[in-house]
């Protein structure tokens, strides 16, 4: 727990910061990262189950791995997520960007929160781009796959693997962090371009970059960094911050 007294010290004198969210933020609320242990589906790896190419191929294994492995529906915030929303409320958080698909933050009640991946709540028709029901989606028996209207798959409204960023999402995350004194980077390992662009950029101008989580990305150079379970680095951190 070596940093925790210089974060908060730190983060009292820079007033405010924006948060860059990953994986390990929601592993404490049972969700799995699944780029790490335990990501292999019926023998096949996340990164080739999330693509678009998989998905067209064999849209019922899709759709089984995103309700069995991605869907959030009955999870619930852990103390991080409760505690950024609280420090939103008191003005020490002021927005928080997410790779993270689950909605948790705002089911905490962060209200200023920018998904760079979209979310698993919302699903759509991939041809004819028409919503449908998450909720009948996700059912364990649904056998719904497929768009009433076109017959196109119905699928999660994520970024999959080889998809593009929305370019106006992306924008917006990297103008949010241009004029912040404090970036706290949390549970990510970086090992996609967007929060690499995020802490990048940030570096460019004067301000505090911060880790806290298991396994720091090893690219980036951090002013402080704070290596543990999420969970418990927030506990110390709630007997000081306000």
């Amino acid at each position: 727990m070596d940093g925790i007294k210089e974060l908060c010290e730190s983060w009292h004198e820079s007033g405010s910061a924006v948060v860059l969210t990953g994986a390990g933020a929601s592993t404490e609320s049972g969700l799995l990262d699944f780029t790490g242990e335990g990501s292999e589906y019926g023998g096949a790896s996340a990164r080739e189950l999330l693509t678009r190419e998989f998905m067209l191929r064999d849209p019922g294994v899709f759709q089984e791995y995103c309700r069995n492995r991605l869907y959030s529906g009955f999870t619930r915030p852990n103390i991080f997520h409760t505690s950024l929303a609280q420090w939103e409320k008191s003005g020490l958080v002021s927005a928080i960007i997410t790779q993270n698909i689950d909605r948790l933050h705002q089911q905490a009640g962060s209200v200023n929160v920018i998904e760079l991946h979209g979310n698993m709540l919302r699903v759509y028709c991939d041809e004819c781009k028409r919503d449908a029901s998450a909720e009948t989606y996700f059912m364990r028996d649904a056998r719904i796959r497929y768009c009433p209207h076109c017959r196109g798959i119905i699928r999660p409204d994520i970024i999959l693997y080889g998809e593009k960023l929305d370019s106006s999402v992306l924008d917006s995350a990297l103008k949010l962090i241009d004029n912040v004194p404090m970036l706290i980077v949390a549970g990510t390992r970086m090992k996609v371009t967007a929060p690499l662009d995020i802490v990048e950029r940030f570096q460019r101008h004067p301000g505090v970059c911060v880790y806290i989580g298991d396994t720091p990305p090893a690219m980036c150079n951090f002013d402080i960094l704070i290596e543990g379970r999420i969970g418990d680095i927030t506990t110390e951190l709630r007997k000081v911050m306000y």
